[in-house]
């Protein structure tokens, strides 16, 4: 860039060429002023010299076209425009932030653990309403407040001590006035009975009664909201409660219906497979084995089945359920029978064609008959019965094998 300046900074510098300043001349004399200083001659008249200048003066540089003064701001502007483009998309890259992996998972298990929290919000709200954020929001804390604000205000005021009288009723001393404690609201709060509670404001704050039993009221109107709130929540949870058993007893029921409806459809649709076959009473057996420890694992199985499943299974059933590690286990065992199911079908079935295409090769040489071949050796004249050689014996045998014994 700073190449790209240096015509510029020519031509700046170049008028300098059109005049030579004249440098002064020290002063000469004793003092200053006591001689006249010669007079300056016009631009006009100093003649240009070609004496070589003294080392350490710098030489004017040259004017340069204005041609090249267009090309270097022409690149000027290039480079400026790069620059900028440049600048531009390393600002962009900068503002749009880079994936983060470990920032989105973070993000992903916030969102879950927020879910997660809010229906057990929920869940608790109904189970014990009195320690959800809900109630103490709404009711815990207004009223907290309203009774801490009553304790403040009860310090401020005066409160006055009972008259001391004597067996008849006739005052003795006049009680005392003093500044009022926490100890005094508490007291004013703790009594239930309405009457109890007015006579003990009228007599111990006098024209502050009023101002006391606002407070008072304030304080019992946020109890009395929490206590309702408790009451309506609970009897809401029993409503739920019983809803939830209705909408689980009938969602066991579509899917039992669901379960049995599919089994039918599967059994006549695969009778080989899933029907019982009367020629083989072992098979069937083993069908319903099966059967019984599937709907065991899937939770359909009928309890009075029970006793027909594996001793061993039976000695592992709490409360008609197995253990979750023994499940898991028929979890596991299910899921590796299903895995190799249909690789036990395709080979069944590769077998079966392998055996039908030999049972009807086998029966088309039971149908066939041997054709007509040469007369027996033995039924020509002039030939032995038994061979002498090996090569009679060879001969004999080629007979045998075409069929001509």
């Amino acid at each position: 860039m700073s190449e790209a300046f240096a015509g510029f900074d020519a031509l700046v510098a170049a008028p300098a060429e059109e005049q030579t300043p004249t440098a002064p001349s020290p002063p000469t004399g004793d003092k200053p002023g006591s001689q006249a200083q010669p007079e300056a001659k016009p631009a006009a008249e100093t003649k240009p010299t070609t004496e070589t200048k003294p080392a350490g003066e710098t030489t004017q540089p040259a004017k340069i076209k204005a041609a090249t003064l267009r090309e270097e701001l022409d690149r000027t502007r290039a480079d400026a425009t790069d620059w900028r483009t440049k600048y531009e998309k390393l600002s962009a890259e900068t503002a749009k932030p880079k994936p983060d992996p470990e920032k989105e998972q973070l993000l992903k298990d916030r969102e879950a653990w927020n879910k997660t929290r809010a229906e057990l919000e929920n869940e608790l709200k109904f189970a014990s309403f009195e320690r959800s954020q809900e109630y103490k929001d709404k009711y815990q804390q207004p009223f907290l407040k309203a009774y801490e604000s009553g304790q403040k205000v009860m310090a401020t005021l005066s409160v006055k001590e009972p008259d001391v009288t004597d067996e008849y009723g006739v005052i003795t001393e006049a009680g005392k006035v003093r500044k009022a404690s926490e100890a005094d609201w508490e007291k004013l709060m703790a009594i239930q009975d309405e009457d109890a509670a007015n006579k003990f404001i009228a007599d111990h704050f006098g024209h502050n009664a009023a101002r006391v039993t606002v407070l008072r009221d304030k304080v019992l109107d946020l109890h009395n909201q929490m206590r309702t709130a408790v009451e309506d929540f609970r009897k809401q949870a029993g409503e739920r409660e019983t809803q939830f058993r209705e909408l689980m007893t009938k969602q066991q029921k579509e899917m039992s219906e669901c379960w049995h409806t599919a089994n039918a459809r599967a059994a006549e649709k695969y009778p080989e497979y899933f029907v019982p076959d009367a020629a083989d009473p072992k098979g069937n057996a083993l069908l319903e084995q099966g059967a019984r420890l599937t709907d065991l694992a899937f939770g359909v199985l009928d309890p009075a089945d029970f006793p027909k499943l594996p001793q061993s299974i039976q000695d592992k059933l709490v409360n008609g359920r197995l253990p979750p590690a023994e499940l898991t286990l028929l979890h596991s065992a299910i899921r590796n029978r299903s895995a190799a199911y249909d690789r036990l079908v395709s080979r069944l079935k590769q077998k079966e064609a392998e055996i039908k295409a030999k049972d009807e090769k086998l029966a088309g040489y039971e149908k066939s008959e041997p054709g007509r071949g040469q007369p027996r050796k033995t039924d020509q004249p002039g030939k032995k019965t038994t061979p002498s050689t090996w090569a009679e014996v060879d001969e004999a045998f080629d007979r045998l094998a075409a069929g001509n014994g």
